[in-house]
């Protein structure tokens, strides 16, 4: 909430588009340290979980 992705859908908004827009990015939660690669897997913010995330976001925009 308030990151780039908040500032795009305003944008978006303002500009009265109606798109669909996933949004992905790290919780405002403590996250803990370690390895970059293995904390962003538990995140989702690997390449499988975001490509996880895009066919869900896809799934439910075409239904």
């Amino acid at each position: 909430m308030g990151g780039a992705g908040s500032a795009v859908n305003e944008a978006l908004q303002a500009a009265g588009l109606t798109n669909h827009v996933l949004n992905l990015g790290l919780p405002d939660v403590f996250i803990e340290h370690g390895d970059h690669a293995q904390l962003l897997a538990l995140q989702g913010l690997d390449a499988a979980g975001i490509e996880v995330s895009i066919q869900a976001f896809t799934a439910r925009s075409i239904a």
